[in-house]
């Protein structure tokens, strides 16, 4: 029986493995690969304690999605929310497979976090691929060909640019921890490629969290008294800073773009921010379109409604459709491994889960499975690690 469990668990892992794989090449293998291990996690353990470890890492996910339900209450065509629900499904996916693996190690975590960059690294060398093979069909060599090949595998530029910076982070946590068994210079070469992808899609949102997360490195350095072995890590992040600025500055030609863009972040935030008839309960799940567009349509913004923007802030969008109770239930998501990171002392979650929070208030992350699940992902991955964490305290990482 017991030789049957680990043989179990050691399937499940290997399959979780390969979905995080393809969480940045194929939404449709990836959920497909979910369901399949929460299947076979679930039948395979059927206990109480292990009911009691999902419920101590995923409450937050249990009162988000007891927010969702309520606010189906609301709508006059509930497949709306429906079609809401199941594009969140896979944060409850996470915690029901991560939990029947447990413990999970803090080097179960840098694998599972490599194995992610692995995926990513084949995604964008498909990007480059199809790139490519566009400059020489079209007999012109320009960043936009390379950046309209971002669609080929069905990812929007501005997920692609949030997991490059999931990537990136990684990747300097364990140059500068040397939590590694490859040389340096391999991971050094990741980031620097990564970076590369970055540039191209040319999101701002992704560079302001890669920026925080930079900051941290050298801050960290500084109160380390430059501490030896690191330098490398922040010589190679005070160069990648030079880099963004001096290519935003290349771009400056194209201000007015950016301008226009952050103008019409802030005109989309007071327009959403306004058309809320009631800020306590919202609208419904999934129920903002029709308002949206009927308060673009008359205050004279009938661009965003052909468009059907939504409002590119999840605190706020989440305040139109669920009301400031499901705003209380969205931090609680951000809030919850925080706590837990600053009590355990992981600086990895950390460094992993602020980045989400900036994603949050340039996009709706949440709105479409590409964010639902890198959330999930890093919200459960480091939850049930850490838990692991605070029963054994001589364990505790950095």
């Amino acid at each position: 029986m017991i030789f049957s469990k680990i043989l179990t668990s050691r399937i499940i892992w290997f399959g979780m493995s390969i979905a995080v794989f393809f969480m940045p090449l194929s939404q449709m293998i990836s959920s497909r690969l979910l369901i399949i291990l929460v299947f076979v996690s679930m039948i395979s353990q059927l206990n109480g304690n292990y009911f009691n470890k999902i419920l101590s890492t995923s409450w937050d996910i249990a009162i988000y999605f007891l927010v969702l339900l309520f606010g189906l209450l609301f709508l006059s065509d509930i497949t709306i929310g429906l079609n809401k629900l199941e594009t969140n499904l896979c944060l409850l996916a996470f915690p029901i497979i991560l939990n029947r693996v447990a413990p999970v190690s803090e080097a179960k975590v840098h694998n599972l976090l490599l194995i992610f960059a692995l995926g990513l690294l084949v995604a964008c060398f498909v990007y480059l691929g199809y790139g490519i093979k566009n400059s020489i069909q079209l007999d012109t060599w320009s960043i936009n060909t390379f950046f309209t090949a971002l669609s080929i595998l069905d990812f929007d530029p501005t997920y692609i640019a949030y997991y490059l910076v999931i990537g990136i982070t990684h990747q300097l946590y364990v140059l500068y921890y040397r939590k590694t068994s490859f040389h340096v210079g391999l991971h050094a070469a990741v980031v620097i490629f990564f970076f590369g992808m970055l540039i191209v899609c040319d999101t701002s949102p992704a560079s302001v969290g890669l920026l925080l997360v930079f900051s941290f490195f050298i801050l960290k350095f500084i109160l380390e008294k430059g501490e030896r072995g690191k330098w490398i890590t922040v010589a190679l992040v005070v160069t990648l800073i030079g880099i963004l600025f001096a290519v935003k500055e290349v771009r400056g030609s194209r201000s007015d773009e950016f301008v226009n863009d952050t103008w019409e972040r802030f005109a989309l935030w007071k327009a959403t921010w306004a058309a809320i008839p009631n800020y306590w309960i919202g609208v419904g799940t999934g129920g903002q379109r029709e308002v949206l567009n009927d308060y673009f349509m008359s205050h004279g913004l009938e661009k965003f409604a052909v468009k059907e923007y939504n409002a590119h802030n999840q605190f706020i969008m989440t305040i139109m459709t669920n009301g400031f109770i499901g705003l209380a239930a969205l931090l609680l998501l951000f809030l919850h491994p925080l706590f837990m990171a600053v009590k355990t002392q992981s600086m990895l979650t950390i460094l992993l889960v602020f980045p989400l929070i900036i994603f949050a208030t340039t996009e709706v992350i949440l709105g479409r499975y590409q964010g639902v699940v890198l959330v999930g992902f890093i919200h459960q991955l480091t939850l049930v690690s850490m838990m692991q964490e605070n029963t054994n305290p001589e364990n505790r990482s950095r």
